[in-house]
């Protein structure tokens, strides 16, 4: 099935009118935003027919110029019915980058923030000639000139919905960090990201009722594969657009929140912070970790000794691999689970060590080339 049709089938397994996303805003005293599943199929529909009525279809891609908003869900639901492709645009890109990756991607059009850090889109899109929807983050900024608020879009309209043959279409082109050159795109189909992030589902216990905080970026694979996992288990996402480890140690105890991943460091912060009340913090179970920082992770795991029902664990993946590749279950022993890396989250992948002269595969315990398949 379809993203959409997955995503469809968790709202009547827990109710429609069940909380699928809360966007938290950068002003802690504002009101955060919130989407129920019904909700957001409905919105998702709205947004695509607009993308239709302007000329945006099958095959074509939609930048996703967006922070942790409920909108980035919005946005890559309305693109799966319509049998678009996603391309997820980092806001911390400067104009060359910006216009680096929507010529490469071919994008016919964006979806960018207003008020959101020092962005401004009508400065830094310049002669772009494409379609841009616009999301209002925070206070200022100023839309292009034809601009479409997508807030304004909530009725759904009629389009051609994709059937059940795009789930094997491209749907999400992640952009690669671009740290050794210029970014690249890697191609990801709707079934890919259904098999591998349904199987991290159920990898990391993620049961309906339960919470995931998202402080990662969802222009990232690891932070939209964490929402999108959670949405397809039939729990609600909490997401915040820029990461504060005070911030998060409140957002756990006050949204009891049950799952929360993230890098070595970002994990220690919030879990050494003043604000972090254990008791509070009681229904957080789950902390996937990746370790960027090269610190012995045993550091994170003594941390962690101040949550007696929080098990961390650790993952490994890739832009290319649609992340969780493998990652550690909550039930494997604490020698196990401070390693990176673990078995395969799904069935569907296979992983060898070959030599990358030749391509012999080698045996276990022999360096040479990972590949997955």
């Amino acid at each position: 099935m379809t993203l959409v049709a997955h995503v469809a089938a968790a709202a009547d397994r827990v109710g429609a009118d069940t909380p699928a996303l809360i966007g938290l805003p950068a002003d802690a005293a504002a009101a955060p935003a919130r989407l129920t599943y019904r909700e957001l199929l409905e919105r998702s529909k709205a947004v695509a027919a607009e993308l239709h009525r302007r000329g945006v279809g099958r095959g074509d891609a939609v930048a996703v110029w967006l922070p942790n908003v409920p909108e980035w869900l919005v946005v890559e639901l309305a693109a799966a019915r319509l049998g678009c492709r996603v391309v997820p645009v980092n806001t911390r890109y400067r104009e060359a980058e910006i216009r680096h990756v929507l010529t490469a991607s071919h994008a016919r059009a964006v979806v960018a923030p207003l008020g959101f850090l020092a962005i401004d889109p009508r400065a830094m899109l310049g002669d772009w000639t494409g379609l841009v929807l616009t999301v209002r983050v925070g206070d200022g900024g100023a839309a292009p000139d034809g601009a479409v608020p997508l807030e304004s879009l909530t009725e759904p309209g009629d389009f051609p919905e994709a059937g059940a043959d795009a789930a094997e279409e491209p749907l999400n082109l992640f952009v690669t960090s671009g740290t050794s050159a210029s970014p690249k795109i890697v191609v990801h189909a709707q079934s890919s990201l259904v098999t591998r992030l349904g199987a991290a589902a159920e990898r990391f216990d993620i049961r309906p009722g339960d919470v995931m905080l998202c402080a990662l970026p969802l222009c990232g694979v690891w932070g939209l594969g964490a929402t999108v996992s959670t949405l397809l288990a039939g729990g609600t996402v909490v997401m915040l657009p820029t990461f504060d480890p005070d911030r998060v140690a409140e957002v756990i105890g006050e949204y009891g929140v049950t799952h929360m991943h993230g890098g070595d460091d970002m994990l220690l912060a919030v879990l050494s912070s003043s604000r972090l009340d254990a008791e509070r913090c009681g229904r957080w179970r789950s902390a996937t970790f990746g370790n960027f920082s090269g610190r012995p992770p045993g550091d994170l795991f003594r941390a962690g000794e101040r949550l007696p029902g929080l098990r961390i664990a650790g993952a490994y993946g890739s832009s290319e691999a649609i992340c969780f590749v493998a990652a550690w279950p909550a039930s494997a022993p604490y020698e196990r689970r401070v390693l990176g890396g673990g078995p395969l989250t799904d069935e569907e992948t296979r992983a060898v060590v070959v030599d990358p002269a030749d391509g012999t595969e080698l045996p276990p315990g022999t360096p040479g080339e990972l590949r997955l398949g």
